[in-house]
């Protein structure tokens, strides 16, 4: 068994490259080593495009499973909410939560998205959503 305090230093690590953009993607390691990785080479997933950070998160052969990834986050989340909430979101309250462009994988100049939100940004309509469902101070 893996010891906690290792777990906790990945989880940070992992967090600390998304906020960065520096995951070990094709593209970061063909600029790092052109003489081990052909610049011809697309991702690895779907065999389309260059492997760049955003297309990590919205390759579609990976859809499926990132899409699950942002669904058990919101239910981690609405749980999260819930439990320090003297009553529970109402249902069109987790709609108007799970609906937020900052889950979206669509890419918006307008809105911050997923990509955003993956590296730790939080938009601050997302914080006056919350705040509205009484999740202040």
């Amino acid at each position: 068994m893996v010891p906690l305090h290792l777990l906790n230093l990945v989880k940070k690590s992992f967090q600390v490259k998304c906020f960065t953009e520096e995951l070990t993607t094709l593209q970061k390691l063909q600029r790092q080593r052109p003489d081990l990785y052909s610049s011809d080479w697309l991702c690895l997933t779907c065999g389309n495009v260059p492997e760049t950070y955003e297309h990590i998160w919205i390759c579609s052969e990976r859809r499926t499973e990132i899409t699950s990834c942002i669904e058990i986050v919101q239910n981690n989340f609405v749980s999260a909410i819930n439990s320090i909430l003297p009553q529970s979101l109402t249902n069109n309250q987790v709609v108007q939560l799970n609906s937020f462009p900052a889950w979206s994988l669509m890419s918006n100049p307008d809105n911050f998205t997923f990509i955003e939100t993956s590296k730790g940004v939080i938009h601050r309509g997302f914080v006056h959503l919350l705040l509205e469902f009484s999740c202040g101070i």
